[in-house]
């Protein structure tokens, strides 16, 4: 029996042993094979991702790219309002005019060209006039025929539009062209090209993010400023950032990309160890250049990998683990099996078993004291058991696995997130350590100061401040308060030194980041660049106490500077002198050519007197303002009165001299001068000043040209003491309500009916008697207090007419305007809340205004008649014909009446001139669709003259006096007073 088992167990124990190395063999595969399918599916999902992080990052580009276009163009529009301001732009576009036109200069700005040249990036500099004529040309760098055909092209098509016009062109240097109406004439706008390279463009996107660009261009003329690299493509290298290190990577991926269509493109490649994506995006050009963006993503693909085989190794240990237990309990169930199969009970019957399995004797019973054993009982339950354990470690590797999943996705969100948050915030971060040194910076911070996180590591934070900055060791100290915890947080401002040698100013804000951790928390600084605030601030600041036009004081800083003057005057007991200059027929200038002349002319005043302030001696203090309109006015210190007449002298020369030439009219320049010393009579700077502009007026009587000087004689203080009498008695009047108003009937000459009325105001003295306008309303422009008086003539008049509607009557009325109320900014509001208060038709209202009233201020006018009329008001243009503007305002201004002068009616009948005048202006008045009124008629005479020379209405003494009240009575008032026989003439 035991030869027959030996060989039975034997070939059972290969058996079992092969069976063993079978079933590992088997686990070891399904563990490899499982662990490469997850690996790939985790591999997709992570290419997946890179992918979508290549297309957002292309998304932020473009979206960067049109950024920073748009941040040029607002900077090119900055340019275009500082060339604007600057005196010398203007003048140059009229004394051009006057030289040759085959080489315009921009002489008047050469001044400014280191200003303007590297700060603002600027490449080109053109203004046109509004006929196509250069006016001026400024370029860094010569340009060929080609670019300046394309220049004249794009300033054709914005003098047709009136619309700016922006522009990407490689013809000769890649450069952002912006083409603008200048808007300096009245008459017909400039037009200025400003041209700005696009290097500094790539520098900022460089900045931004870290990636190389450059510029394509199929342009010839481009292909000089750097050697040829992508021939194949047929584009020439404009320009790279980091340029010489890439030069190899650009041919490797000219042979291996297609070359660039119409759209947008990107592409990876592998060059050697190195991976690389080029996205190439079409500008807006004439010349089909591409803005090219070159990154090495080597570092991308190397985490995609090295994320890849660690998720390998870790399903890896995950994996064989639980396939070696299974290994154990298969065997171990097996060997069971083996056991149980071995026992001689299988090679006998199931008797010969039992016997088998009972103890013979006392020796096998104590050799065998087992019970008897079911082997299907033992085998199912071990295979139950493995089973179960089987199904628990599946479950348990399922969700380690999608939890390992769910981690990885979370922290790469997360890590996008903060990256993306720093990326883009417009604001500075910075994290130090306690001593004050710099850990790390932002992109943001790396575009603002110019330096790499690189170069700034390590630097202390007051490295960043200029040399001269005087608080750096107390911002130090104060940073060293919040790193103790001593302070929460730090804020100040300070100025940042970029690595270009700019200075910005920032706003910084330090805060400590408070870690369980670590008790060395860092600190963060976290800063906004205000530079351009503060600069905004300057200007305006600079705006409250100067002229726009000639950058002198104005009147308000004038008057402030007069009142410190006067103290410093009285308290010292020393002396000075006030100089108040007026152009002599100025108004005739504006009237002739314009405000674009007269502006050109006031600012080479303004230049004459600031010149002539710098040779008078320091001590002085000169001081020069303008005044308004073509006043002026010099103060001065520490001077005898005859070192003014010396200066006085100087001034009427200086600016006899000043000469404008403009369409073969030159104007020359003459002035009269009001000199008032003081201390003296005055009591406040109003009546120093009162004093100084009589005796402006006293030069003018003398013959224009000179200089007066105010005395405290009798004559002269009865003079003064008059005018600040009539002063108290305007103010009165308006206060207590002593102005009136009267009302002159308009006929209308083809009715023979009175259609309307003008007001006419009026001063009731204290006995009752009525003082004419010609005696109190010069004063009272002069005060300062004409404004009110308009106010008083609206409302007034507006309430006639609603007492005229209550009692049935239909009736217009014609309301003067002087020359101050357009500059009233409420006039609209008042007249507005007037007519609706009183419910009034506002077409039963004409407004008269004259040329002078205009001449303030055309565009305000305008604008300011338009709201009005609106609203269905009607306006008026007074003494028509007088002028040698009439013409030019009858075209311009929304008017319906036109007004013609007094002088040229009156005593018409016996005057064939003035009729044919009369005639003239009439028909002109028709041309343009105007009605025409005729002022001072005085006979029936002049009313036949006016019917046949188309007049539409007549006003005067013959229709009707000035009175209180309005006479309502029958509409052929005025029959009687006619010759019945030519009535129809």
């Amino acid at each position: 029996m035991a030869v027959r088992f030996l060989p039975n167990k034997l070939t059972s124990w290969i058996g079992t042993r092969w069976k063993n190395w079978r079933l590992t063999l088997r686990l070891l595969t399904s563990v490899a094979l499982s662990c490469a399918l997850i690996t790939t599916a985790y591999y997709l999902f992570l290419q997946q991702q890179f992918n979508s992080q290549r297309s957002s990052n292309q998304s932020h580009n473009e979206q960067l790219l049109s950024a920073l276009f748009l941040q040029s163009e607002k900077q090119q529009q900055r340019l275009i309002d500082l060339v604007t301001a600057l005196p010398a732009v203007t003048e140059e576009q009229a004394d051009e005019a006057e030289s040759a036109a085959d080489q315009p200069r921009l002489q008047g700005l050469d001044m400014f060209l280191s200003d303007l040249e590297y700060p603002w990036n600027l490449q080109l500099m053109e203004i046109y006039s509004s006929t196509g004529d250069a006016l001026a040309k400024w370029s860094a760098h010569p340009i060929n025929s080609a670019l300046s055909r394309q220049i004249s092209n794009l300033v054709s098509e914005v003098r047709q539009s009136h619309q700016p016009l922006n522009l990407i062109s490689c013809q000769q240097r890649c450069s952002h062209y912006l083409v603008a109406p200048l808007g300096l004439d009245t008459e017909g706008e400039d037009i200025i090209v400003i041209a700005t390279s696009l290097l500094e463009l790539l520098n900022q996107f460089h900045l931004s993010t870290d990636k190389i660009v450059g510029l394509l261009t199929t342009s010839p003329e481009s292909s000089l400023y750097r050697d040829p690299l992508m021939e194949k493509w047929g584009y020439s290298l404009y320009s790279l950032t980091d340029a010489g290190t890439y030069d190899y990577v650009l041919r490797q991926l000219a042979d291996k990309i297609p070359a660039p269509s119409n759209s947008k493109q990107s592409n990876l490649s592998q060059i050697g160890d190195a991976h690389y994506e080029l996205s190439l995006y079409p500008l807006a050009s004439t010349d089909n250049s591409q803005f090219l963006i070159l990154q090495d993503i080597s570092a991308e693909m190397q985490l995609l990998h090295r994320q890849t085989g660690w998720f390998a190794l870790i399903l890896l240990a995950f994996l064989l683990p639980s396939h070696l237990v299974l290994r154990f309990f298969i065997l171990r169930s097996r060997k069971a099996t083996r056991t149980a199969s071995d026992s001689p009970s299988i090679l006998i019957d199931n008797t010969e078993y039992q016997t088998l399995a009972q103890p013979t004797d006392d020796t096998d019973a104590d050799n065998t004291n087992l019970s008897p054993l079911d082997p299907e009982q033992l085998t199912s339950s071990t295979l139950l058991s493995i089973t179960d354990r089987l199904h628990q470690l599946k479950h348990y590797h399922k969700d380690i696995n999608q939890e390992l999943a769910r981690q990885i996705i979370r922290l790469g969100r997360e890590r996008d997130l903060v990256r993306k948050i720093l990326d883009n915030t417009q604001a500075i971060i910075i994290t130090l350590k306690q001593d004050g040194s710099i850990k790390s910076i932002n992109r943001y911070g790396q575009m603002v100061t110019g330096y790499t996180a690189k170069e700034l590591k390590g630097k202390n934070f007051i490295d960043l401040y200029p040399d001269h900055e005087p608080l750096a060791l107390n911002d130090l100290k104060n940073l060293a308060t919040v790193a103790t915890g001593d302070k929460e947080n730090y804020r100040h401002e300070a100025r940042l030194s970029c690595k270009d040698g700019r200075e910005k100013v920032i706003m910084w804000l330090h805060s400590r980041l408070h870690s369980e951790l670590d008790r060395n928390s860092p600190l963060l600084a976290a800063g906004l660049d205000i530079t351009e605030h503060k600069q905004l601030e300057q200007n305006l600041s600079w705006l409250a106490d100067h002229d726009s036009l000639t950058s002198l004081y104005n009147r308000r800083r004038f008057e402030e500077e007069l009142n410190e003057v006067l103290y410093w005057a009285t308290n010292y007991k020393t002396h000075g002198a006030l100089l108040y200059i007026d152009l002599d027929n100025f108004k005739d200038i504006n009237d002739s050519s314009g405000h674009r002349v007269g502006d050109i002319i006031l600012r080479k005043v303004a230049r004459a007197l600031t010149n002539i302030s710098h040779d008078i001696e320091p001590a002085a203090h000169p001081i020069v303002a303008r005044l308004g309109g073509d006043e002026f006015a010099i103060i001065l210190r520490h001077v005898e009165e005859a070192e003014v007449v010396e200066l006085s002298q100087r001034i009427l020369a200086a600016l006899k001299e000043i000469r404008h030439t403009q369409n073969d009219m030159t104007f020359q320049v003459s002035s009269s001068i009001g000199i008032a010393c003081f201390p003296g009579i005055e009591t406040n700077a109003n009546e120093l000043l009162s004093n100084a502009d009589y005796a402006m007026y006293q030069a003018k009587l003398f013959g224009r040209n000179q200089f007066y000087i105010f005395r405290e004689d009798d004559n002269q203080r009865e003079q003064s003491q008059q005018r600040i009498i009539w002063r108290d008695r305007i103010e009165c009047a308006i206060r207590e309500h002593k102005f009136i108003l009267h009302y002159q009937p308009i006929l209308d000459i083809a009715k023979r009916k009175i259609t309307h009325y003008e007001t006419l105001i009026r001063l009731r003295d204290e006995d009752g008697k009525v003082i004419q306008p010609s005696v109190f309303i010069n004063i009272a422009e002069r005060l300062g207090l004409i404004q009110q008086i308009d106010s008083f003539i609206v409302s007034t008049a507006i309430a006639k007419l609603a007492e005229l509607g209550r009692e049935g009557h239909d009736i217009r009325l014609s309301v003067n305007l002087s020359a101050k109320a357009f500059d009233d900014p409420e006039l609209f509001n008042h007249i507005k809340n007037c007519i609706q208060q009183n419910q009034v038709k506002a077409e039963n209202l004409i407004f008269e205004i004259t040329e002078t009233t205009a001449l303030s201020d055309l565009t305000a006018a305008e604008k300011i008649m338009s709201e009005i009329q609106s609203m269905g008001c009607q306006f008026a243009l007074d003494d028509f014909g007088m002028g040698f503007s009439s013409f030019y305002y009858l075209r311009e201004l929304p008017v319906e009446y036109v007004k013609i002068d007094g002088s040229f009616v009156k005593d018409l009948a016996n005057n064939a001139d003035n009729q044919v005048l009369v005639k003239a202006l009439s028909e002109v008045a028709i041309g343009f669709n105007k009605l025409s009124v005729a002022e001072f008629v005085d006979s029936y005479e002049t009313l036949q003259i006016l019917s046949k020379a188309k007049v539409n209405y007549a006003q005067g003494y013959f229709i009707g006096k000035p009175s209180e009240e309005i006479p309502v009575e029958a509409p052929n008032l005025y029959q009687s007073a006619i010759d019945p026989n030519s009535a129809a003439g």
